[in-house]
């Protein structure tokens, strides 16, 4: 019982901090609903991408084969993308790292 309530706890902790979509999948995972207020807190701003069919078909099924989302694909793929050192450059001549 108190081991839930710490877990609980632990993983309200998480989703506040990081507010991502991961945090409503692990709760989900171990059994746990997130709390209607909570999820709201932690939705994450959306982009959508438009691919071709096969494209779609394929990063589904990749995400199938990894056991993951093709949401969690695309995260890194944008993480990776953008830790690239002309992007890096880019983001630090222009300061983007500071837009609020």
């Amino acid at each position: 019982m108190i081991e839930d309530i710490v877990q609980e706890k632990f993983l309200m902790a998480i989703a506040i901090k990081s507010q991502c979509q991961h945090c409503v999948k692990a709760w989900s995972k171990i059994g746990l609903v997130m709390p209607l207020s909570l999820y709201a807190q932690t939705k994450a701003p959306n982009q959508s991408p438009y691919v071709d069919e096969h494209t779609d078909k394929l990063l589904k099924a990749l995400a199938g084969v990894m056991d993951s989302s093709v949401n969690a694909l695309l995260v890194e793929a944008i993480d990776q993308w953008l830790s690239k050192p002309e992007i890096q450059e880019k983001t630090e001549k222009h300061r983007l790292d500071e837009l609020d």
